[in-house]
């Protein structure tokens, strides 16, 4: 053993003096088309050349902009934004008093809204509704809901937030108009056209028809049920997350297009390029210069994200399940499945759908992994060198690029500083042979979840 280690350090003594700190850059270069900002060693993975052009994210008003820098509304702004936003979320809350934020979504995201304008008979006020009642009711209601064991929420920056959003988010003021006006809120399901919005209470419009695109009506009186709210309206993130969009700006649906098209036949036809869920999260995700941004929310911040991770994730499960035809696979094969899956006798031939290996995190896709690192020592024997390491909150990288205090509510720089250091570490040990020749390697990432039961 002491030899083994004598040879590592003579090898690593090759690069120079083995205390230095390994240091990626300084968070410098800038995006010509979109101004987002990478590190030296980073591709520009932001608006694709400039085909994904997106309006900038606003600032938010006030009181939201002070509140930001408070640091008992940023530990519980996800709880403020849950009392004040339009449409429900369905998930399952994990997080510990002095942990990392965790929430569990079952599958897929939802997003919920009340079948009436105003709560039938009996019932209480429910998202939406609550808006309905003068500020200082609806403050006194929203302190009434459960907060999950969490610490309570201040009525006072309750009731600014609820006078802002009012005055400020056109959901919100169009359900109240809608209301005092008494008309039905009707929500258009789809693509959006602004110029084709003519009164303050039509908060979207139908356009050129077609399959999952249509019109969904909120009564003033309903029978108290909920409303599903599908993933593909450019309203789908703003109803919920009402802090992180205050203004209620339309987010990805139906209606956006790449600046550049890059389908010929789309071009021909004058159809364009629709842009996908993946481009739109590329391009919010990424750092800008300014004084706040999407990433000054924190816990709020990461929900979104996962929020539209998922809806991402919904609309490639969508296409592969009409698309199952296009998929290699022997008929035989399936039955024998659904046999071993133990499928009920009557449902036995029915078309099933299967996830290609192409499918990240598909079981496909982890066998053909397993297989592929078992082949390895097979071939070639046991294992020399098996190295890890973990990603430090206290890196420079990472404390120097954020305004956050906890650097563990900054996700998005803990994934790409890792990342670039990660490959850093394989070009030294694969390239650079600072542990000698390397025939073969494997390696996986793993997020470490501490502190969750």
């Amino acid at each position: 053993m002491p030899a083994l280690l004598c040879t590592i350090c003579d090898r690593l003594a090759i690069f120079g003096n083995m205390s230095a700190r390994h240091f990626i850059g300084e968070l410098n270069r800038t995006c010509p088309h979109c101004s987002a900002k990478f590190f030296p060693t980073e591709n520009f993975t932001c608006c694709a050349n400039g085909a994904v052009s997106l309006p900038q994210w606003r600032v938010p008003p006030e009181p939201l902009l002070t509140l930001l820098s408070n640091d008992d509304f940023f530990l519980h702004i996800r709880g403020y934004n849950c009392r004040l936003s339009l449409g429900s979320s369905v998930f399952q809350d994990l997080t510990k008093s002095n942990g990392a934020a965790t929430f569990k979504m079952g599958g897929r995201s939802w997003r919920l809204l009340p079948h009436s304008a105003l709560p039938s008979e009996g019932c209480s006020h429910k998202t939406a509704q609550v808006y309905t009642l003068p500020a200082m009711e609806a403050t006194n209601c929203r302190m009434a809901f459960s907060n999950g064991g969490h610490a309570p929420l201040r009525s006072d920056w309750l009731l600014a937030l609820h006078s802002m959003l009012v005055e400020n988010n056109l959901l919100v003021r169009s359900f109240v108009e809608s209301v005092h006006s008494e008309q039905d809120w009707t929500i258009g399901i789809g693509a959006m056209d602004p110029q084709a919005v003519q009164n303050d209470t039509m908060v979207g419009l139908l356009v050129n028809g077609g399959a999952q695109r249509y019109t969904t009506v909120i009564p003033r009186v309903g029978n108290g049920s909920l409303v599903i709210v599908p993933d593909l309206d450019p309203f789908y993130q703003p109803l919920h997350f009402v802090l992180l969009f205050p203004y209620g700006d339309p987010q990805w649906g139906l209606h956006l297009l790449r600046a550049k098209d890059n389908n010929r036949k789309r071009a021909r036809e004058g159809l364009g390029t629709p842009l996908s869920v993946f481009d739109y999260l590329k391009f919010r995700m990424q750092r800008r210069d300014g004084v706040v941004s999407m990433h000054s929310y924190g816990r709020l911040f990461e929900e979104w994200f996962v929020d539209c991770y998922l809806q991402q994730e919904n609309q490639r499960l969508r296409f592969m399940k009409k698309h199952q035809s296009k998929f290699r696979r022997d008929n035989f094969v399936s039955v024998q499945r659904q046999l071993f899956d133990a499928v009920p006798p009557r449902h036995i031939g029915s078309p099933a759908t299967h996830l290609p290996s192409s499918y990240v995190r598909g079981a496909r896709h982890f066998r053909e992994l397993y297989a592929d690192a078992m082949t390895i020592p097979a071939k070639y024997g046991g294992i020399d060198y098996f190295l890890t390491f973990t990603t430090n909150p206290a890196w420079p990288e990472i404390v120097n690029n954020t305004s956050i205090k906890n650097g563990m509510n900054s996700p998005d720089l803990y994934c790409r500083v890792f990342y670039l250091k990660m490959k850093a570490l394989l070009t030294d040990v694969v390239v650079h042979g600072v542990l000698g020749v390397v025939i073969a390697y494997a390696y996986a990432v793993e997020f470490q979840q501490r502190g969750i039961a």
